[in-house]
């Protein structure tokens, strides 16, 4: 409980304020404990950090697997990971770790250890969306690739809206992206 009150705490004020601003007395503060509560759970900034990156992606990790490897009977599965890869990369938690790994704060040592932690998080994520497109037909030699461009458009489409903030383009340019890539599958 006081682990995940600690975790809640600094994703809420790194998505606020940033990472280079976060210090174990504001997330003591901000969890309602003291800082040695904090320093008796994680005894380094960087282990809270990498803590935090863990929690944000675990929530949302379950989520897509769970999504991915639904029924897709009569469902649209482009549709739904089209909404899956966008509610993850418009998220906070994306926001949390994109922070962190590109701060240069970031020490190298810490930035492979959120490099491992984002691709044991996201990598069966694009798996199983790759399964779930041969479930419906589409190519296994090319799902992957399909899968990774998608998440690359909109990973792209939502750094691009921290400064253009055109969701309605966004959703336009994925409806001819989906247009292409069934107009290819059927080729």
């Amino acid at each position: 409980m006081t682990k995940e009150k600690i975790l809640m705490a600094s994703s809420h004020l790194i998505a606020l304020n940033g990472f280079s601003q976060l210090r174990v007395a504001d997330i003591a503060a901000e969890a309602g404990i003291s800082v040695g509560a904090v320093l008796h759970h994680y005894k380094t900034k960087d282990a809270i950090l990498l803590a935090t990156i863990e929690y944000a992606f675990s929530n949302v990790t379950h989520l897509s697997l769970r999504r991915a490897m639904k029924n897709f009977d009569g469902k649209d599965v482009w549709a739904e990971l089209i909404d899956d890869a966008k509610e993850f990369f418009f998220s906070d938690y994306f926001f949390i770790a994109v922070n962190i790994l590109l701060s240069s704060m970031t020490p190298s040592a810490l930035r492979g250890e959120i490099v491992d932690i984002t691709r044991s998080a996201r990598v069966p994520v694009e798996d199983a969306w790759a399964k779930a497109l041969v479930s419906k037909g589409y190519s296994e030699k090319r799902s992957a690739g399909l899968v990774a461009m998608t998440f690359s458009m909109i990973r792209g489409f939502a750094v691009r809206n921290l400064w253009d903030n055109s969701v309605g383009v966004w959703d336009e340019h994925l409806a001819m992206w989906k247009e292409l890539v069934e107009s290819e599958m059927k080729k």
